[in-house]
């Protein structure tokens, strides 16, 4: 049971040292950046262009977060240092302090493993392959709590996680896309993407009390689960998870998707653009699980 304390301790530390690097929006505005196109594929580059990682991983990567408390709450200054809000110098009061009711992260991950863009048939035409990545949990006030805390004065001591949830989707993006002059004043573009799904889950713990006492954990939940081949879960006898692990990667979902977009130049230096992105669907193949249903 215990374990579960190591996991929220864990998803402070994340919180706290998350890199909030994203991709520059700058370049919607530069008319030489090749990659305006992904804001608004009715943007083009000046010059046909080639893109491909040249280090692995790292150079074709880009990350953005959200979420709805800054650092400044997870990350605190002590004689000179910075420790994270789970640290000894830094109180609970003062820790727990700045933290919401729910408290939200969600990480975007997308890694391009080749692109090119060319001018032919009359306007601008692009191509891309990439990897992506959302993920996004919600944790309740009392989760932080219970990794600060623990068991108070080691009496019996209880914590209501309810209504955390986690999601996570990853997939492969083949992308084809096209832009051209309708006339002097307006350029229009789209793109039409397939969408191949490598793995998903969605957990939604609707109830979750931990009570600790000085002879034992006991932890009750009730929730639902979806998930794909890419995660293990194995169950006890009396439906409660005895283990989660990784599974096995494969197609477990296919999609299309769309970019619309728009340019209108009224007058010589103003130009008014507009797009939709990301128009579309995923069908996913998984498992559906509840959690202890009857447990309450």
């Amino acid at each position: 049971m215990k374990k579960l304390k190591y996991i929220a301790s864990l998803l402070v530390y994340a919180v706290s040292f998350m890199a909030f690097a994203q991709e520059s929006h700058t370049s919607y505005f530069m008319e030489g950046m090749v990659k305006r196109h992904e804001l608004n594929p009715a943007l083009s580059s000046n010059c046909n262009y080639v893109s491909i990682p040249v280090i692995p991983v790292f150079s074709g990567l880009a990350i953005g977060a959200n979420s709805n408390l800054g650092t400044d709450k997870f990350l605190f200054k002590r004689n000179g240092e910075i420790v994270t809000g789970l640290n000894s110098a830094v109180s609970a009061d003062e820790f727990l302090g700045g933290l919401k009711d729910n408290n939200t992260l969600e990480l975007n991950l997308k890694y391009d493993i080749i692109s090119f863009g060319f001018k032919k048939w009359g306007g601008f035409n692009t191509f891309g392959l990439s990897l992506k990545s959302s993920t996004g949990i919600e944790m309740p006030y009392e989760l932080f709590e219970f990794a600060k805390r623990g068991q108070v004065d080691g009496g019996v001591t209880s914590y209501d996680l309810s209504d955390m949830k986690v999601h996570t989707t990853n997939y492969v993006e083949l992308a084809l896309g096209h832009s051209r002059d309708i006339n002097e004043k307006w350029r229009v573009g789209a793109k039409v993407k397939y969408l191949g799904g490598l793995a998903r889950a969605d957990i939604n713990l609707e109830t979750m009390k931990v009570t600790m006492s000085a002879d034992k954990w006991s932890i009750r939940e009730t929730g639902k689960a979806f998930y794909t081949d890419a995660l293990d879960v194995r169950y006890k006898s009396n439906g409660e998870i005895d283990d989660v692990d990784f599974g096995e990667i494969g197609v477990a979902g296919s999609g299309i998707g769309f970019d619309l977009g728009a340019t209108f130049k009224p007058i010589d230096n103003l130009t008014v653009s507009a797009s939709l992105t990301d128009l579309g669907f995923m069908s996913w193949k998984g498992t559906e699980a509840s959690v202890n249903p009857d447990e309450f």
